[in-house]
């Protein structure tokens, strides 16, 4: 099934003059400043019907000059992104919405199942126990670990440096999975 994700460049296909000869007919009226690369006609930037600059366009013209490394069209697009003040991120992928981080998750309830039956609270002497001291154990050192290396500048956020730790302590303790998964 296909994410809602709205894209940056959504509505240009139907704007972009596609045809060769419309192509011709906008360099006409409106002139080079409706390409990115007017010698061959290519990275239109203007609507087929008027001569003004559409910021979809320049964003596509960007995308495109990277897929097909026109590396001086790529640097034209991207400083008239800048200085159009065009955006090239959808809202979904601005760095708000970026990592969901082990402690970002912890806030959100769990969805519960009908039919599970709750969870048994273990006995002062079971496995599950002594097994749960040694599995936070394992984390609370890599923890620490990875909050060297964070401050070393391998992590971005004290937060991805967490949830590495979850998921290193995970894979080499696959025993630890049940201890330290979220309730």
């Amino acid at each position: 099934m296909r994410s809602s994700k709205s894209s940056p460049t959504k509505g240009w296909r139907k704007r972009s003059p596609k045809l060769r000869s419309q192509r011709k007919t906008l360099r006409k009226k409106c002139g080079s400043k409706c390409f990115l690369l007017p010698s061959e006609n290519k990275f239109p930037i203007c609507n087929k019907r008027s001569c003004k600059q559409d910021c979809k366009a320049i964003v596509s013209a960007k995308l495109r000059a990277a897929q097909w490394k026109y590396p001086t069209v790529y640097k034209r697009a991207t400083s008239l992104i800048n200085k159009k003040g065009c955006t090239m991120r959808s809202r979904k992928n601005s760095p708000k919405h970026k990592i969901l981080t082990r402690s970002s998750r912890s806030r959100r309830s769990p969805r519960k199942s009908p039919r599970k039956s709750p969870r048994k609270s273990p006995r002062k002497g079971s496995r599950k126990s002594t097994r749960g001291g040694k599995c936070k154990e394992y984390l609370q050192k890599k923890i620490r670990k990875n909050m060297d290396e964070y401050k070393a500048g391998k992590y971005s956020s004290r937060a991805q440096a967490v949830a590495v730790s979850y998921s290193q302590v995970n894979k080499k303790h696959p025993s630890c999975r049940r201890v330290l998964s979220r309730k």
